[in-house]
């Protein structure tokens, strides 16, 4: 019986791409492109740019931060290639640098801090706190088991199992209905689907299934509804309607089964934006939203198990001038801060065509 192997360890394999120059690798599978994104989920590119860097990092160094640009939107029908450059190597840190790219144009850029692993050396004296979750939600505890089943009617319609994500989540009920945008936090329980472990599999993994394989698997959770939290605090829509929206619609064939698939995966999202918005009045649509910054800072790595379930926080301080951002903070189901992440984005809300209308 062999071990049991994160979805992510198998579907952000890469491999070396000597023809395209020196510390250059590709992806060997296509990355996952969600039916209402432009482009492939960040998530996946994020994730496996860590991959890459971390197999070229010597041992011993552990990343605490990544600091990543989205230029272009990646597609999954041309490779990506992810150039990787030692930027410094000190005796304590190192900094390393990855850009991705598709037909020569960088689409993904990130700068990525390594530091010794000093697991070995916590008695020495140091400076120690950290954040807890807050307690009503944490009573409730996770939705299952560490090790039981999810039911596809807990996770939410982005994760379930027919959208090709390779998690799971479940997102909570709002509680606090009368807080304004900016004091309105949202939580959910995620955690990275596994499969047997297939020895036959010729595909390289980013990783022996060590901590930098949950390192990477925490980065491709952290982007999941990371910047449409910055709507969700609004109640603005996203799936319920608008012109980017019915543009999709009318591109599905009905009758094909992908086509029909697609279409009751729409209908998903909407009824689960129907009843997030529920208990209050919506802003308007959403006629546009893009990741342009994301931030990882890696806590308690040694700690990190992203297929047992992690607790997310998430709350939007600000947002104007047509953009957002948002904070969230990732627990262990034992209380373990692991992760705090920062995103900024565009979104822009659909204008009535009226609006711009001259009154002469």
């Amino acid at each position: 019986m062999g071990r049991r192997q994160l979805l992510t360890e198998r579907m952000l394999a890469f491999e070396p791409a000597p023809e395209e120059g020196p510390n250059v690798y590709r992806n060997r599978l296509p990355l996952w492109q969600p039916i209402w994104a432009r482009g492939l989920y960040g998530g996946a590119v994020i994730a496996q740019s860590l991959a890459v860097v971390q197999a070229a990092v010597p041992k011993g160094f552990i990343v605490h931060s990544m600091h990543c640009h989205f230029i272009r939107p990646a597609v999954n029908a041309k490779p990506i290639f992810y150039h990787v450059n030692k930027v410094r190597e000190g005796k304590s840190v190192g900094v390393w640098s990855v850009d991705a790219r598709q037909s020569g144009n960088v689409v993904f850029s990130a700068t990525v801090s390594f530091a010794r692993n000093t697991a070995a050396t916590k008695a020495k004296k140091q400076l120690q706190h950290q954040s807890a979750p807050p307690s009503d939600v944490w009573a409730e505890g996770p939705p299952t088991e560490p090790e039981g089943p999810t039911d596809d009617k807990q996770t939410s319609a982005t994760s379930q199992t027919d959208s090709g994500s390779l998690m799971e989540s479940v997102r909570l009920p709002r509680k606090d209905y009368e807080a304004s945008p900016a004091t309105t936090r949202l939580f959910q329980w995620s955690r990275i689907r596994t499969v047997q472990d297939d020895s036959s599999n010729n595909n390289t993994s980013p990783s022996d299934g060590g901590v930098v394989a949950h390192l990477a698997a925490l980065a491709y959770i952290s982007d999941a509804y990371f910047i449409g939290t910055t709507s969700r605090v609004h109640r603005a829509e996203r799936f319920l309607g608008g012109s980017s929206v019915e543009e999709i619609k009318r591109s599905v064939d009905a009758s094909t089964p992908l086509g029909k698939q697609t279409l009751l995966a729409f209908q998903k999202l909407a009824e689960e934006e129907r009843e997030d918005n529920a208990h209050g009045s919506s802003p308007g649509t959403v006629g546009m939203m893009v990741t342009l910054s994301h931030s990882i800072f890696f806590h308690n790595a040694t700690e990190v198990r992203a297929d047992e379930w992690l607790l997310v926080e998430a709350e939007s301080p600000w947002a104007g001038e047509e953009r957002g951002l948002v904070l969230q903070r990732v627990w262990t189901a034992s209380g373990v801060l692991i992760a705090t992440c920062i995103q900024e984005g565009v979104v822009r809300l659909q204008q009535d065509e009226t609006q711009f209308k001259s009154k002469f």
